[in-house]
């Protein structure tokens, strides 16, 4: 009878493994509710323990709020989580890398939320590796913002940032908050005007590349990079460099009201990563929600 049972419950975990489920949510809106989206997801990801599926769970419901209109649906299928976007791409949920080189350069949608981003201000050195939101899914920026230079060409539009005008893409609400920012730095240099040297002469934004000595496309490809001004720049290949010139330089010497002012309208520092760009920002909704979910 003991044997009969185990039996039993073996074809059940097997079926259940091998069962496809498919939700698709366009019209239901469930994802404005995370209590709501886990009642929907609750029984249908036996393969994961307890602590896996909340992070699914979490997870999934900070990217329905950042790009609601760009993911379509989430497949199931033989005991793997597929994003399906709106264009109909298939992105694996985790392939089961967390080394810091494979996340790098084969990130997947649950490397993305492997470090959390915070808004405090930084007083310490970050520990080894810690670089939150320079994991990126090049298959889901390219189902957002554009599958090739020619559809982000067409994406983009101009925007006048302290007098020089940049290419921004207009996607997913990217250009709207570039705007915003513009417009409250404009009245933070009304009250401080030494701010204004970081944001006359910037390095730059959209520029279809790839990051320096790899294969990987850049967020500035996408448009939806921009790098302030600072001399000289801080990045973290050329810091020995300068420490040894000064030895009193910090990588965190930045001001904080404008990170802040970035911050808000949901760009990442590149200030606050291990290996550091700190003229770099980088509009990343999803990093943010966890910091503003109510």
């Amino acid at each position: 009878m003991i044997k009969l049972l185990n039996i039993f419950l073996l074809c059940c975990v097997v079926f259940l493994y091998n069962k496809s489920y498919y939700f698709n949510w366009n019209k239901a809106y469930i994802y404005r509710k995370p209590q709501v989206l886990y009642r929907f997801f609750k029984n249908k990801l036996p393969f994961l323990n307890k602590k896996k599926k909340t992070n699914f769970l979490k997870e999934l419901y900070y990217l329905l709020n950042s790009y609601s209109t760009f993911i379509r649906a989430v497949d199931i299928t033989r005991g793997k989580i597929y994003f399906i976007m709106e264009d109909y791409t298939r992105i694996l949920y985790d392939n089961h890398i967390h080394s810091y080189r494979e996340m790098l350069a084969h990130a997947d949608i649950h490397s993305i939320f492997y470090q959390q981003y915070f808004t405090n201000k930084i007083n310490i050195q970050l520990p080894r590796n810690y670089n939150p939101g320079r994991y990126r899914n090049e298959k889901f920026l390219e189902s957002v913002y554009g599958h090739n230079l020619q559809e982000i060409k067409y994406n983009l539009v101009k925007i006048n940032f302290f007098g020089r005008k940049v290419l921004f893409n207009k996607k997913n609400k990217a250009a709207f908050y570039l705007k915003k920012c513009r417009d409250e730095l404009k009245e933070a240099v009304r009250k401080d005007r030494s701010l204004l040297r970081y944001l006359t002469n910037i390095k730059g934004t959209f520029n279809y590349r790839c990051i320096r000595h790899t294969k990987r496309l850049s967020a500035h490809a996408f448009g939806i990079a921009i790098d302030l001004d600072l001399s000289p720049p801080y990045y973290w290949k050329q810091y020995k460099f300068y420490k040894k010139k000064n030895n009193k330089i910090s990588v965190y010497v930045y001001p904080d009201k404008i990170v802040r002012i970035f911050e808000k309208n949901y760009f990442i520092w590149g200030g606050k990563w291990y290996h550091f760009d700190t003229i770099h920002f980088e509009y990343r909704p999803e990093m943010f929600y966890n910091l503003t979910e109510k």
